[in-house]
């Protein structure tokens, strides 16, 4: 179970459990992972005590082989295209992550609260 549990923690973790193929993320994955705690201890009555198991599992599952790339001034470059259209409905972030996706040619892509096209 993801720690603090989320309303689709089920769905992303059968989607982990089905996956045969290499998990890829970039970096930005960390610190947009460990950002999302503190917004809900913030503003949500997370407790530190919560943050702090969330940021341990998070860790735990990236040492798990989850497959990080670098960004570089193309993948931002590429992700301010995606933003260009605008009835997809990305956000930022979400557009740095499917442009990692693109640019590794990934076969598929886990889109957990990305935009209404992605879904």
């Amino acid at each position: 179970m993801f720690y603090p549990p989320e309303d689709r923690s089920p769905q992303a973790l059968d989607c982990l459990e089905q996956c045969r193929e290499p998990l890829i993320s970039s970096d930005w994955l960390i610190s947009e992972t460990h950002s999302a705690p503190g917004i809900k201890q913030r503003h949500h009555g997370l407790s530190s005590e919560a943050r702090q198991a969330a940021g341990e599992q998070f860790e735990r599952l990236l040492q798990g082989g989850v497959e990080r790339r670098s960004l570089d001034r193309g993948r931002f470059r590429q992700a301010a295209e995606l933003l260009q259209d605008s009835a997809i409905g990305l956000r930022a972030g979400d557009a740095l992550h499917l442009a990692v996706a693109l640019h590794g040619r990934c076969t598929q892509l886990a889109a957990l609260g990305m935009g209404p096209a992605l879904n």
